[in-house]
């Protein structure tokens, strides 16, 4: 049973973290704490869902899993694994939206995975010192010392209370001289005025978006007549190899970023990668 169980929380750490972490070596420290969090919290919720719904739920847990390549029997029907929903979808859900512990250790996991694809969007937005910057989903705030160095001023929204406090404390000296504004919000409503930023960037974000459209249409809303955006994401058809919840990650293929920047009215939608190996992709548009 111990085998079978770190055997699953293995698939599960390399399925949820894959977005946060890229070494063996990682996992190795990580695995106590994933098997803590599923013996604490994911059985947990696993037996609360069963006692709520039952049958429905049971059904799900063997349905989701071959939507994203499960095993299969001889008969073609789903092999069911304990673990292979619940413990990645909750550290989906820590992607998504961090929060306590787990989430501040997420956080400084995504900033190291993620400061190549950053750093490259950054530079994608070829800022000046008079640019108004307007960043979503900082997160661990990988990003946001460059963007506050070359920039004029500099906000943040994320979803995460737990981000936004990190970033005001580590970030406190440029607050006070009002130069960086970190809120917690939403794509879908950014609490910012119209025409209130030159450049705009957001990078791994999207999956978690409920509409490309709302979402492009509220950042168009904020930038100013001929904008620049950067969007950094990995692309639907390597995020569909890890097996991630549907509940918590929508894939998305670069033609569908593309297309619904075109129908809210940004101009010259257009991929960027560092050459052709790079996994990832950061797509530039004008507003």
């Amino acid at each position: 049973m111990r085998h079978n169980t770190v055997c699953s929380y293995g698939e599960a750490a390399f399925a949820g973290l894959t977005l946060a972490l890229n070494t063996r070596w990682g996992f190795v420290v990580l695995a106590p704490i994933l098997l803590f969090v599923h013996l604490r919290v994911v059985l947990r919720e696993e037996r609360y869902l069963e006692q709520k719904f039952g049958g429905d739920y049971r059904r799900y847990r063997t349905i989701v899993p071959t939507q994203h390549g499960a095993d299969l029997n001889q008969s073609g029907a789903p092999v069911s694994k304990r673990s292979s929903i619940m413990a990645p979808r909750f550290i989906a859900r820590q992607l998504a939206n961090p929060s306590g512990m787990f989430g501040r250790l997420i956080g400084v996991l995504m900033n190291r995975h993620n400061a190549r694809m950053n750093a490259f969007a950054v530079r994608e937005l070829q800022l000046t010192s008079s640019d108004r910057v307007l960043e979503i989903g900082f997160g661990g705030g990988v990003a946001l010392p460059a963007l506050i160095a070359q920039a004029r001023s500099v906000a943040g929204v994320d979803r995460s209370n737990e981000m936004v406090a990190c970033a005001r404390r580590r970030f406190a000296r440029a607050v006070t001289a009002g130069r960086a504004d970190f809120r917690q919000g939403d794509v879908d409503a950014l609490p910012f005025g119209p025409g209130s930023f030159s450049k705009a960037q957001t990078v791994n974000t999207i999956y978690f978006w409920d509409s490309l459209d709302a979402g492009f249409a509220e950042i168009r809303r904020v930038l100013a007549p001929q904008g620049r955006l950067a969007i950094g994401f990995l692309p639907k058809e390597r995020m569909q190899r890890m097996r991630l919840p549907p509940d918590v990650f929508t894939l998305r293929a670069p033609e569908d970023v593309i297309a619904a920047l075109r129908r809210v009215g940004f101009e010259s939608p257009s991929v960027k990668r560092p050459d052709a190996r790079t996994p990832w992709h950061v797509v530039v548009a004008t507003s």
